[in-house]
C-alpha cells in the first residue's frame, strides 16, 4: 500500500504514522502484475472520496465557512470540510486592493466566509474567493462612468502626472495632467 493510498485527505509522512506491524486492515486491490510479482493495494479506496462528496454537495458560487489553516505569500488555505482545504488566492481577497499581503490579512484559526470559485476533484484543488461575496464595484462604476458622460467625483490624491478621483467607493480613475 503506497503512502498515497492510505488516506484521501491529510498528510501522511510515513506509513508507521497510521499503521502498525501485525495490524489487520481491509484493502482494495488496484493492480496485479504477476510477471513482476507486484500487487498495488489501497486502503483509502474502501471509503468514499471526500472530494467527490464535496463536489456532489457544493456548486461553484456556493458560500462556505471554515477556519484558516495555513497562510502563505500567495494566499490562505481554508478548511471547508474535514480534511479538505481550499485556497483563497491573494488576487481573490479585494476588488480595490490588488497588492494584498495575505500574512497581514489572515490569521490561522480565524473563521472565514468564502465563495467557491472552482473545484477540481481529480487534482484535489478548491479555489475560493472572498471579494466575490460582494458586488464587483467595477461593474457599478462602468455603468456610471460611461465615455462621454459627465459625473461628479471626489479627488483622492494629486500627483505630478495628474489626479486620482473616486468614482464610487473602491474605484478610482486618473485625471491625467494633459
Amino acid at each position: 500500500v503506497h503512502v498515497t493510498e492510505l488516506a484521501w485527505v491529510g498528510r501522511i509522512n510515513h506509513p508507521r504514522d497510521v499503521l502498525e506491524i501485525g495490524q489487520s486492515v481491509g484493502v482494495k486491490v488496484i493492480d496485479v502484475d504477476a510477471e513482476n510479482r507486484r500487487m498495488s493495494l489501497s486502503i483509502k479506496q474502501l471509503k468514499l472520496n471526500p472530494w467527490e462528496v464535496l463536489a456532489g454537495d457544493v456548486e461553484v458560487g456556493a458560500r462556505l465557512t471554515g477556519p484558516v489553516r495555513n497562510v502563505t505569500d500567495f494566499g490562505a488555505f481554508v478548511e471547508v470540510a474535514p480534511g479538505i482545504e481550499g485556497l483563497v488566492h491573494a488576487s481573490n481577497v479585494s476588488w480595490s486592493n490588488e497588492r494584498v499581503d495575505p500574512r497581514e490579512v489572515f490569521k490561522i484559526g480565524e473563521e472565514l466566509e468564502v465563495m467557491v470559485l472552482g473545484l477540481d476533484v481529480e487534482a484535489q484543488r478548491l479555489e475560493l474567493g472572498i471579494k466575490q461575496l460582494e458586488a464587483n464595484p467595477w461593474e457599478e462604476a462602468a455603468a456610471i462612468a460611461r465615455p462621454g458622460k459627465k459625473i461628479e467625483v471626489t479627488i483622492t490624491r494629486v500627483e505630478d502626472f495628474g489626479a486620482f478621483a473616486r468614482v464610487i467607493e473602491g474605484v478610482e480613475g486618473l485625471i491625467h495632467i494633459s
